[in-house]
């Protein structure tokens, strides 16, 4: 879009105060009414205010415009948008009986405010393949979305549409430019609200405000947090349904648009179809109402889509329950769900077979490890055993062995002996000379023999036992020798005859000494045998110790594995799947049929969808649902009515108000968040600051008295003392309030805690950890006596330090909702801690309604996270501030509070005593619902909680 030629018309400065409302100067206290403590009482009469010169109609209508295709061009553009879907984190299926179910991470409400039309999709194939979501449960921690059967349990991610970036802008520019749009656009550029009808002097608020939402023109219900404003409205919306004028309600919060469409249905009972609530429900008493939601309502209105919806939706069903489908899912739900250990940390989580079978190896190894030292000692003994066993069977044996040798030698002494006496006793003579001779070479032979069975005795004597020392004894010669077997004396009996008797004797001994020599042989094999396993069993504990030892977790990952029969299980998976094969792969092509289906029933839904819309008599939904419909956006209605308004940025206020034939009134005030800070928003002046201040209406006092606006100025909901310090710090004392007697304050200081003294600064501004400890010990007090909780800070990097706490504690802690004073504006709970994070160097501690300067918006948006913040209990309120920080000016949130609890009227209770308290429960000292004691500055402060 090329750049306008003409110059940017000068847009209008928003209304200043009434001139009758003194300024307070910074550091300042407002000077009470003589004789009170409250703040100065209104004038009765209005003053009419101060304004600076404003352009026409026109020229505010023509800045608008230009200021819109400014942003448009200004904004970054997509060179490659690529994918028609961004991503959002992966899903987890949730095990149950109605199967469909995921749940996702946790979620901004914008994008919670969009699953309506979100899918689930493999990752990176979003536009290939997708699952359209059916329903879903919002939850603080993440929602549990469902999409149609058939979608695969594991891989899938969360998908929304791709917004493209200047959509919103495209949108306001187009209705803005037309003519239907120059006179509803005439109060914008006045900076001021059209007159409403006089009402009776004695009508009530109530009354007054439900006269203004069917009053032509633009005007306002001012209404502070608790006033009355979703009654107002749903009653307006009643009254809508009884004349038939076409109504449209929106709003920045999801949660504020289902409470006023509740109390309206609970109040009437329209036809389906006559309240129609566009975008998905975040309160569960309305999720349920398919007479009310728009998207129940434009499918029933398609039976022949519906009809194909659920034959196809049957075929899924009955695939999936296919036995070996039902076989291979029960198999791969019991392996997911298996966690290694006992605890709740899902990080690790699924049966690993590898692993499982590497920590077995591991305790077996470690098992065998100890068995084979335990066998190792036992082989130990008994080679020691048979070394001893074999010594004294060698010694036995070398004993028979020398008994054996002694005898030979003997027997061989014996026959020399003898051969030399037949020699000396042989006569002379020529006739004996051949026997000489031969008696002569058996002396010889003898004397040899007898020499060397004596030398082999005395080797035998210093010879190691051998298991084959006796066969060396018997191997050592013949029994009785040579001349013991041939020689005859000369009366004819030869000398082996007379030898005989001993060598009989001989081999008695020979034969007495083999038993010995059999079991030298077999103790020596059996030491043999023992050393072999002792050696097999050191071998064997060398290579054990080389093995992995067993980790922290390995016995009780296979003892929770063993116990479920999840390893023989894992075994079978493939053969599992090979089964289920064919049965997936017909259920994957139902699913894609289902998937069409549903298509083609969102496909005419659409096209229903403006008849839905016209024939609807009361419309509700939020901003950014309406500016991401172009049918929605494009609609028109008699009466507009703006809640929140404060929230809304200017020119998307003015679009609403063109949508209206009749009316648009705006409900909200100055003091609750205003519209979202943005580079882009900056760049204009249209988008600097909120309706309420545009029109002038910066302070109650000039609600209170001006023309187009009805005051509600009775809170039901928070105590005295918070309504006082709302009053002190920024209603400047209209709220009055029918407090709840169990109603109270408690100031936390965290001056007690290391942590509490100094707020650190970082991206997302500033944090602390005592102020987050303190928050989740709150919690946990209070959530285990019943009650509700929320958490407010006015930093994202303290919301997210607090919501780590929260998560780190279990599932009831992480669904606390913790946020900015715009994410929880529309809350109300049991029991609100406002965690200022504030140490005397923040905006809070600064923070003004009367703030100027440089540094003025960011003063002002504090105020509106502390009155946010205090505004949201029903029961009990937590300010979370250190000491030092209520040392402020009087008029600033801190200051006001040291007032009080100077006066009493709000209770200190140190940070030390307050995680005391929280963490001994609501048992804990005191009477139940007590926060308090004696702190740890030595204060009494005993807190009815």
């Amino acid at each position: 879009m090329s750049e306008p030629t003409q110059s940017p018309p000068t847009p209008s400065e928003p209304a200043s105060e009434p001139a009758s409302e003194p300024a307070v100067e910074p550091g300042t206290e407002p000077a009470p009414a003589a004789g009170t403590d409250a703040p100065e009482a209104l004038p009765e009469a209005p003053v009419e205010p101060r304004r600076a010169p404003r352009p026409s109609s026109a020229q505010w209508h023509a800045g608008l415009l230009y200021d819109l295709r400014s942003v448009i061009e200004a904004h970054p553009q997509d060179a490659q948008p690529g994918s028609a879907w961004t991503t959002h984190g992966t899903v987890t299926p949730v095990a149950g009986d109605e199967p469909g179910w995921f749940r996702t991470g946790r979620l901004t409400e914008a994008q919670v405010d969009r699953l309506d039309r979100a899918v689930l999709a493999p990752a990176g194939q979003p536009d290939r393949r997708r699952y359209g979501v059916l329903g879903f449960r919002r939850g603080e921690s993440g929602c549990l979305v469902r999409v149609q059967p058939g979608a695969p349990e594991d891989g899938l991610v969360l998908c929304l549409p791709r917004r493209e970036p200047t959509a919103v802008y495209r949108t306001l520019l187009r209705g803005l430019s037309t003519a239907e749009a120059v006179k509803p656009l005439q109060p914008f550029a006045r900076g001021d609200l059209d007159r409403l009808p006089r009402q009776p002097e004695d009508a009530a608020p109530h009354t007054r405000a439900l006269a203004a939402a069917f009053a032509a023109g633009l005007n306002a219900v001012w209404a502070p947090p608790a006033t009355g404003a979703t009654t107002v409205i749903a009653d307006a919306l009643g009254r809508a349904l009884d004349t038939g004028q076409r109504c449209l309600l929106v709003s920045a919060d999801p949660f504020a648009v289902d409470e006023a469409v509740l109390r309206l249905l609970a109040a009437r009972h329209p036809r389906a179809g006559a309240v129609v609530r566009v975008g998905p429900a975040h309160l569960a008493g309305l999720a349920e109402r398919s007479d009310v939601l728009a998207d129940a309502l434009v499918e029933a209105a398609q039976p022949e889509a519906l009809a194909a919806r659920d034959a196809a939706t049957a075929r899924v069903v009955g695939l999936r329950e296919a036995a070996a489908l039902v076989e291979l899912r029960e198999a791969r739900t019991r392996l997911a769900a298996f966690r290694p250990s006992g605890s709740e940390d899902t990080s690790a989580q699924g049966f690993d077979l590898e692993e499982y079978r590497a920590a077995r190896r591991r305790l077996d190894d470690r098992a065998e490890r100890e068995r084979t030292a335990e066998q190792l000692v036992l082989a130990e003994a008994e080679t020691a055993r048979r070394r001893t066993a074999e010594t004294d069977a060698h010694t036995e044996l070398l004993a028979a062995a020398r008994q054996l040798q002694d005898a030979r030698t003997r027997t061989a002494e014996e026959r020399l002996e003898r051969t030399r006496a037949e020699l000396a006793g042989l006569p002379r003579g020529p006739r004996h000379w051949r026997l000489r001779r031969e008696l002569t070479t058996d002396a010889t032979q003898a004397e040899s023999a007898a020499a060397e069975q004596r030398r082999r005795s005395e080797g035998l004597s210093a010879e190691r036992p051998a298991a084959d020392l006796l066969d060396r004894v018997l191997d050592a010669g013949d029994l009785a020798g040579p001349g013991d077997r041939g020689a005859a004396g000369p009366s004819g009996t030869g000398a082996g005859e007379r030898a005989l008797p001993r060598a009989a004797a001989w081999t008695r001994a020979a034969d007495r000494a083999r038993p010995a020599q059999e079991r030298a042989r077999a103790a020596r094999s059996a030491l043999a045998a023992a050393e072999d396993a002792e050696s097999a069993l050191r071998t064997r504990a060398a290579e054990l110790d080389a093995r992995p030892r067993v980790t922290d977790g390995d016995e009780e990952l296979c003892a929770r594995a063993e116990a479920a029969g999840l390893p023989a299980l894992a075994e079978q998976l493939p053969a599992l799947v090979e089964a289920g094969r064919q049965a997936e792969a017909d259920l994957a092509e139902a699913a894609e049929a289902l998937e069409r289906a549903h298509q083609a029933l969102r496909d005419a839904a659409s096209q229903h969808e403006p008849l839905l819309l016209e024939r609807a008599v009361v419309t509700a939904t939020t901003v950014d649902r309406l500016f991401d419909d172009p049918v929605l956006a494009g609609g028109r209605w008699e009466l507009v009515i703006v809640d929140r308004a404060a929230a809304v940025p200017l020119p998307q206020v003015a679009y609403l108000a063109t949508r209206a034939t009749r009316g648009c009134l705006l409900v909200g005030d100055h003091l609750q968040p205003g519209p979202p800070r943005h580079p882009v928003y900056e760049r204009g002046h249209y988008w600097d600051h909120d309706v309420f201040e545009h029109v002038g209406l910066l302070s109650p006092r000039a609600a209170q008295h001006h023309p187009g606006c009805v005051l509600l100025d009775v809170q039901r909901r928070y105590g005295e003392e918070a309504t006082e310090l709302v009053n002190r710090i920024g209603y400047q004392g209209v709220l009055t309030g029918r407090p709840q007697p169990e109603a109270g304050l408690v100031w936390v200081d965290t001056d007690g805690l290391p942590d509490g003294r100094v707020a650190e600064d970082g991206p997302g501004g500033r944090s602390w950890a005592a102020g987050a400890r303190i928050s989740r010990a709150l919690a946990e007090r209070h959530l285990a006596e019943g009650r509700t909780v929320a958490i407010v800070t006015p930093y994202p990097a303290q919301v997210r330090l607090t919501r780590q706490l929260l998560d780190a504690g279990g599932p009831a802690l992480a669904e606390v909702p913790v946020g900015t004073a715009a994410e929880l504006a529309g809350r109300s709970v049991d029991v609100a801690v406002l965690d200022t994070v504030e140490d005397g160097r923040g905006w809070v501690a600064r923070a003004r309604r009367d703030a100027v300067g440089p540094d003025a918006d960011h003063r002002r948006d504090a105020l509106r996270e502390v009155v946010v913040g205090l505004t949201r209990a029903r029961r009990t309120g937590y300010v979370i501030a250190a000491g030092r920080a209520l040392r402020g000016d009087r008029g600033t949130p801190l200051g006001e509070l040291a007032q009080l609890c100077a006066e009493g009227r709000v209770p200190r209770t140190g940070a030390r005593r307050a995680l005391d308290d929280a963490g001994r429960g609501p048992t804990g000292a005191g009477s139940a619902g007590q926060v308090g004691g004696v702190d740890d500055q030595g204060d009494r402060t005993v807190v009815d909680a």
